[in-house]
């Protein structure tokens, strides 16, 4: 990218896994995860949840360009969503919207190459495993599912290449989905979009890993995807299915609570994902 123009520059020519595809939206319809990628935070390796039973690897060489490492087949019905930090890689497995639901813990090898560890079956999900993310300072990982009543079920990182859950899952303040989730850099409130076109501000006990919905949330948003920007001032989404715009808001960094800045629309009409370059 031109630091000064901000105008993206092609690198290399893409770069596809085994089956000649990235993540393919559930059943055709266009309703399904939308952080399907995700990468190492020393920047080395990317992932991707393929939609079927594998996991892909990538090196990311010097230049941007990547480097396909392999696809490890881990025995899932359909991989979905994706996190991961520089030793290990979760993803979440739904095997149609009647379970069973999994997510699967992966070792990071020196390589980049994926080892399957562990897996863990959860129960009381409403439907599909839609998000995941691990706190970016502490060790728990947060996965929403789809459904009448949106759940957020929390886990911690064991030291064992496993993860354990924590009490019972939090249901959402009148929700349908825990469409996606990004945490603030401080790790103390993470976001979510929602098919109804809200946004929900959940707090965090970092040491314990207990999550709390703010009593405002939720928020008036979008059902895209959403980022918080490296500074934790702003948060911002997108809005594929109602306008097909990129919704802004300021952020109290002390509350989590959130302030509508306005909306800005998109060339194609559609914005369902949203990154913010590094």
């Amino acid at each position: 990218m031109n630091e000064t123009t901000g105008v993206p520059t092609q690198i290399a020519t893409p770069t596809i896994n085994e089956l000649g595809t990235f993540y393919e939206p559930c059943c055709g319809v266009g309703d399904a995860p939308t952080h399907v990628i995700t990468v190492t935070p020393n920047g080395n390796f990317l992932y991707s949840a393929n939609n079927d039973a594998t996991v892909g690897a990538y090196k990311i060489n010097t230049d941007g360009s990547l480097a396909h490492i392999a696809d490890l087949n881990i025995g899932a019905c359909d991989t979905g969503a994706i996190t991961g930090n520089d030793t290990y890689v979760w993803v979440t497995d739904t095997c149609g919207n009647t379970g069973p639901w999994n997510v699967w813990t992966h070792k990071i090898g020196a390589t980049g190459a994926l080892t399957s560890a562990s897996s863990i079956v959860l129960t009381g999900v409403d439907s599909w495993l839609w998000s995941i993310q691990i706190n970016p300072v502490a060790n728990f990982i947060y996965v929403g599912d789809e459904g009448g009543g949106a759940q957020i079920f929390s886990f911690s990182v064991a030291v064992v290449c496993s993860i354990n859950k924590l009490g019972p899952q939090l249901v959402e303040n009148n929700s349908s989905d825990v469409r996606d989730i990004s945490h603030s850099p401080d790790g103390k409130f993470f976001y979510t979009t929602d098919d109804d076109g809200v946004v929900h501000v959940l707090s965090v006990d970092t040491i314990t890993g207990a999550i709390t919905e703010l009593a405002a949330s939720p928020y008036p948003g979008g059902a895209g995807q959403i980022v918080v920007d490296l500074t934790g001032s702003f948060v911002y989404m997108g809005d594929q299915e109602n306008t097909g715009q990129i919704i802004g808001y300021t952020r109290d960094m002390t509350t989590g609570a959130l302030t509508l800045i306005g909306n800005t629309t998109t060339a194609s009409g559609a914005a369902r994902a949203i990154a913010i370059i590094r």
